[in-house]
């Protein structure tokens, strides 16, 4: 991108890159569509200037990234995981869409006993409830396939000793 100003009409002309992610690029892991089964009005929160919640999605990414290399979730070279191991978007949707909508009633949220806290807490749970059943595939070895050994258990058990 080429950007000419004129101020005091000596022009300067400068370039700057810009990088375009495109939706195949971005490979988030849930969108708009999946969060309006669940609050059909949600659309009415999205900030000034925007049209969509792509920001939040982004957000319950890099957080579910996050989430994994601080639970021991790596690639077997002992670096993070990213969304290039990922071999199915679809494992992590549950997660990430109910994450997108934690955090969008947190962000509307101004009081410990208003609606929207309420709705951040129960899709709290249910992100958590998400979570622990899960079972995902991960490339971590960077041969383009999840092997049986690269599959990520998260689910959660109770163990009761007698």
């Amino acid at each position: 991108m080429t950007v000419r100003v004129t101020t005091d009409g000596a022009p300067v002309t400068f370039s700057k890159d810009i990088e375009v992610i495109t939706p195949e690029d971005d490979e988030l892991f849930s969108s708009d569509q999946d969060i309006l089964a669940y609050e059909p009005n949600i659309l009415e929160w999205v900030k000034e200037g925007r049209n969509s919640f792509l920001d939040v999605h982004r957000e319950s990414q890099i957080e579910i990234f996050k989430w994994l290399d601080n639970n021991g979730y790596h690639n077997t070279d002992g670096t993070p995981l990213d969304k290039s191991n990922v071999i199915s978007i679809s494992e992590f949707s549950d997660w990430s869409k109910f994450m997108t909508i934690k955090i969008i009633f947190e962000g509307l949220s101004n009081a410990t006993d208003d609606i929207f806290h309420e709705k951040a807490l129960r899709y709290r749970e249910r992100e958590y409830t998400s979570r622990d059943r899960s079972i995902i595939r991960i490339d971590k070895d960077g041969d383009g396939d999840a092997d049986q050994s690269e599959a990520i258990d998260l689910r959660s058990i109770r163990l009761i000793k007698e």
